[in-house]
């Protein structure tokens, strides 16, 4: 179960078996249970308990729009983590209250007053813990239309020692991914649930009262640190949240939006309430789930048992390669970004199935990696060797060798970034020979990229599940300068989710 030699001469029938793909991983799953309990899997529906956002940027003039949604008639207490790109460290952590069919949105920019740190802004009234924009350096103000701004800037506490001074500090806070985790759920009715319940107006009845709740943070003394004060919390009602990310540059006139991942049957529902956590507590995390998964290998259901929480989790994006679409087109001025996420990269600390530790002295967690390409009248491209563009090359790459050394990786295809990406998280390919085509990207080269699990049915053994835990999208940015007689230049951007694919060769 694992890819065939790329470089050796590929057929017509090179597509032949998809798996563990994460276009097809959940699609009839609807709600698995395993033989022993509730399975979590990636629900294509695009409702869950578990949101995973691929990436978010602040940088070079990008603003990214943060949507979630709360199409349920319960309260949801949600966990909010924002962690940057290189190691996924966090830099904002917060509780978030959703009223039923409430939906709640921000933006994630980059401040000159701190230094070219990001932030997260938003007029949105919902209830959060600590309240955005008052606390630890955030800011409020009134718009012309009365509108509330809460301007609450990330923290680099936890990587600011790695890095040579503020400024790179604040630039590694511009760039990441989201990770959003339903803790629990309460009656809209009564108690705390009902303070996060909008007026006509569409103001929270009581939003102070669900940060008393959590008493004077960062020593937690209230009503929710006990185990009483838990107990309005409703028996476990998971599921019916959906989020979608927005990408905006607004000196190139672009913007392109994804869908969030949603996991769905995240929590194992023996234990609630013990994922909802106070704000500034790093609990929950994608290892808090159960450790049953549900997927899709070769076509049929598979139910896995794993050691743990993050094993679990990781085993439903294990991918042996990723698939999707490049153009380059001069004609058009066509650039194309692969975004490229290990989500839970970071926990591992090296362990299978990554094979690389963290490094603080090179900022860098280096993957080997392979990336063949075809134009779109079947022609094969080798491989490419160059390794990253950027200087210096992390240790261990050599000229001959392609390595992702990040949590979020952007690989350019050609000389320009469609995402404007920063060269901190950004791996190139300038040399490709073909102006549009499909590429893979092969997640097997280390030779020990695998996770070892139980599977439960159809047999019942040991299944090993090889490639790496991943999952992102293409972003193509394309430019018409014909408008009006050549007088008006359009650019236009799209996204198109990366599939999961194992490819044969004879």
């Amino acid at each position: 179960d694992i890819l065939r030699d790329w470089s050796s001469d590929v057929c017509s029938s090179d597509l032949k078996k998809q798996a563990m793909s994460l276009a097809v991983t959940a699609a009839l799953l609807g709600g698995a249970v395993s033989a022993t309990g509730q399975s979590m899997y990636i629900n294509e529906g695009g409702l869950g308990e578990v949101l995973i956002y691929p990436f978010y940027s602040a940088a070079n003039g990008n603003d990214t729009y943060v949507h979630v949604v709360n199409t349920t008639d319960v309260t949801k207490a949600v966990k909010v983590r924002i962690v940057e790109g290189r190691d996924s460290q966090e830099v904002l952590d917060f509780n978030l209250y959703l009223s039923p069919r409430d939906e709640w949105a921000a933006t994630i920019t980059a401040s000159n007053e701190l230094g070219g740190t990001a932030l997260i802004r938003t007029v949105d009234n919902s209830c959060t813990v600590p309240e955005l924009g008052v606390q630890q350096g955030g800011t409020n103000f009134i718009r012309l239309d009365g509108k509330i701004v809460r301007d609450q800037p990330f923290f680099t506490t936890l990587f600011a020692a790695e890095m040579p001074n503020a400024t790179a500090a604040a630039a590694r806070t511009t760039e990441g991914y989201i990770e959003l985790i339903e803790m629990g759920q309460l009656d809209p009715t009564i108690g705390f649930g009902a303070d996060a319940v909008h007026d006509a107006a569409g103001v929270p009845a009581d939003c102070a009262a669900l940060v008393a709740a959590w008493g004077v943070l960062p020593a937690p003394g209230g009503d929710w640190t006990s185990t009483s004060g838990q107990a309005e919390l409703l028996t476990w009602q998971g599921g019916g949240l959906y989020g979608y990310g927005v990408l905006i540059n607004v000196a190139e006139g672009t913007a392109v939006g994804v869908d969030a991942t949603a996991v769905d049957s995240f929590a194992d529902t023996q234990l609630p309430p013990a994922l909802h956590t106070e704000p500034g507590s790093q609990a929950p995390s994608l290892e808090s789930g159960t450790v049953f998964s549900s997927l899709f290998i070769e076509g049929v259901q598979t139910d896995l048992e794993s050691a743990n929480g993050l094993d679990a989790f990781s085993s439903l994006f294990m991918t042996d390669g990723l698939v999707n679409d490049y153009v380059i087109d001069p004609t058009i001025a066509a650039l194309t970004d692969w975004i490229v996420t290990f989500p839970t990269k970071k926990d591992y600390n090296g362990d299978q199935p990554f094979t690389a530790a963290w490094d603080p002295s090179t900022l860098t967690a280096c993957e080997t990696v392979e990336v063949p390409l075809w134009d779109r009248e079947e022609a094969f491209e080798a491989p490419a060797q160059e390794g990253p563009v950027f200087s210096p090359a992390p240790p261990g790459v050599t000229p001959d060798t392609f390595a992702l050394c990040t949590e979020v990786n952007v690989i350019t295809f050609g000389d320009g970034s469609a995402v404007e990406a920063s060269e901190f998280i950004r791996y190139g390919l300038p040399d490709v020979e073909y102006t549009e085509g499909w590429a893979a990207l092969d997640l097997t080269k280390t030779g020990s990229s695998q996770l070892v699990v139980d599977e439960l049915s159809p047999t019942a053994g040991t299944r090993t599940l090889t490639g790496l835990p991943a999952l992102g999208f293409a972003v193509f940015e394309y430019t018409n300068n014909t408008l009006d007689g050549g007088t008006v230049q359009a650019n236009y951007e799209a996204a198109i989710v990366h599939k999961s694919i194992e490819i044969d060769t004879p």
